[in-house]
């Protein structure tokens, strides 16, 4: 045999044996895991490895209006060919607030026009008998299967209570000027009018009328909140204003002091933690927000800027959202709540334990287009209201707890 025919046999094994091995490597190990690009960096890109199913919510490409492109409803992560939903879109309407039934992992939310719907993955449901208007506030129980609410005419605002096992609105009497609930849903604490003043009080909602137990008569304090934390603590806090700085007391029923708690800078906001074991309170001119824990115990900051909304808290972890735009950082907050700015946002975490402060690499599953606000975080699931178009989502974190 020449040595030319020799050199061709050999080159023809090799080529056999190469073509061989890589369709042997595609049996066992599944397509390559592709790349991807975005079209803008930064810390929100997608890393490699992440991928859009639904074409990125209010972002960019194709299907960048949320319509076509496979699974409209679900982000994924790949990972050697398989697929893992990262991000799911849980309304199939716009929302303003929702909270989760706790005993059964339900999710339910209320609309524009102030009816309130289940969600379903086949479609969701709507469970109540009217609706009520615009609704201004929204407060779950503790369970989750009540809520109180205010809502109708801005200059005619009422308030009911709401059960989702009964699908029935409860009305409460019109002097109730605002109300939050105590540790029992048997009783609420808030403000009612009494004459040209108002007086803090306690409500019995087990009553037909609701009876009320005065704490404080003649409440002089304007522009301000109240919260209720475990075993009846009462939380009297400021709203953000960029002219003075906020406070936050403790009210004792028992003696009617008053103990100054926290006072953030101008342009500073307070919230709560879904569970209201926790404060958040933002310090814009440090560009901080700080967590008090353990029962209002204990205070440690997070070095990034963010909103109380866009954060809850498990365990000795507190998961924000944070603006990757951080300029007039005073008059943030105002322009924020008033929906003149919108923002781009990163999900981090923060350990109160060790103060380290990290990415979740979910985050990458987020579209570049992400608003977060009422977060709450729920048996490993990071659930959120996007202000770009006003969806329900949730962000599974389960690998990252």
């Amino acid at each position: 045999m020449s040595k030319t025919k020799k050199i061709i046999i050999l080159t023809f094994i090799g080529i056999v044996c190469v073509a061989g091995l890589y369709f042997a490597w595609k049996v066992v190990f599944g397509t390559p895991i592709d790349q991807g690009t975005t079209e803008t960096g930064g810390i929100n890109s997608f890393p490699q490895g992440i991928t859009n199913m639904n074409g990125v919510i209010g972002g960019s490409g194709e299907n960048g209006n949320g319509e076509g492109g496979g699974n409209e409803n679900t982000s994924t992560t790949e990972m050697f060919g398989e697929k893992i939903p990262t991000l799911e879109k849980l309304s199939n309407q716009e929302i303003v607030f929702f909270w989760i039934n706790k005993k059964t992992g339900e999710t339910f939310y209320t609309t524009p026009d102030g009816d309130i719907y289940l969600a379903k993955e086949m479609g969701d449901q709507k469970i109540s008998p009217q609706s009520v208007g615009t609704i201004y506030s929204l407060e779950p129980n503790q369970t989750g299967e009540k809520i109180l609410a205010f809502f109708g005419e801005r200059t005619n605002k009422r308030s009911g209570i709401f059960d989702i096992i009964d699908k029935t609105w409860k009305p409460l009497p019109s002097e109730i000027l605002s109300a939050t609930w105590g540790t029992s849903e048997k009783k609420l604490f808030g403000l009612i009018r009494v004459g040209a003043g108002k007086d803090l009080v306690e409500i019995n909602t087990e009553k037909t009328p609701p009876t009320y137990k005065t704490l404080l008569k003649d409440f002089v304090l304007n522009d301000v909140s109240i919260s209720v934390v475990p075993n009846d603590r009462i939380f009297i806090y400021e709203k953000s204003s960029a002219f003075y700085s906020p406070r936050l007391w403790e009210f004792n029923p028992k003696d009617s002091s008053v103990s100054l708690i926290i006072q953030s800078t101008p342009g500073g906001v307070f919230g709560f933690s879904k569970d209201m074991k926790n404060v958040f309170t933002l310090f814009p001119d440090k560009k901080q927000l700080s967590v008090v824990t353990n029962s209002i115990k204990t205070t440690t900051y997070a070095d990034f800027f963010t909103v109380p909304d866009k954060c809850d808290m498990f365990a000795s972890t507190t998961y924000c959202f944070v603006p990757q735009e951080q300029n007039d950082v005073v008059g943030f907050f105002g322009a924020y709540d008033q929906r003149k700015i919108f923002t781009s946002d990163t999900l981090m975490k923060f350990n109160v334990s060790t103060n380290e402060i990290g990415v979740l690499s979910a985050s990458g599953a987020l579209p570049n287009k992400t608003d977060a606000s009422n977060v709450l975080f729920f048996e490993n699931y990071i659930y959120f209201k996007n202000r770009y178009d006003n969806f329900l989502y949730r962000l599974d974190i389960s690998k990252e707890l």
